[in-house]
């Protein structure tokens, strides 16, 4: 047994600590669980909300140090990509032609932002050359 009162304060702390963590992480997986669940009945709306709020709960994770970020991002990861087949077979079961439509629209929109993202990039590279110019014509 502790025989200071710093280690004592410690040990309780400890204990406080460790029930907190372990409720967080029975949440964790209960969002995973409702993922899997949604994604195993074939709902790809319900599947999609219960990703949103399992990715928000297991970086919430990472942030207390519960999760290393690499598990954090793996774990949404393959929730992520067993969503998007589901998502994406149920279309197929109405026809190819709306599958081909929505694989077309979501390239598009893929291409989209980083070509946004490319341009900024270049106007941030010139404008503070620019600045640095000015700068020296004044001096």
């Amino acid at each position: 047994m502790a025989n200071h009162s710093a280690t004592k304060k410690s040990i309780r702390k400890t204990i406080t600590k460790t029930a907190i963590n372990k409720s967080r992480k029975t949440r964790i997986k209960t969002y995973i669980k409702r993922v899997m669940v949604a994604v195993e009945s074939g709902l790809a709306q319900e599947a999609n909300k219960a990703l949103i709020e399992a990715q928000s709960e297991i970086m919430r994770g990472v942030a207390c140090n519960l999760l290393k970020k690499n598990t954090g991002s793996r774990k949404i990861s393959r929730l992520a990509s067993k969503v998007k087949a589901i998502s994406l077979a149920v279309p197929a079961v109405e026809g190819v032609a709306v599958k081909a439509a929505a694989v077309k629209t979501a390239v598009k929109k893929a291409k989209a932002p980083a070509a946004k993202k490319a341009e900024v990039k270049e106007t941030t590279v010139k404008k503070p050359a620019a600045k640095k110019e000015e700068v020296k014509k004044d001096a």
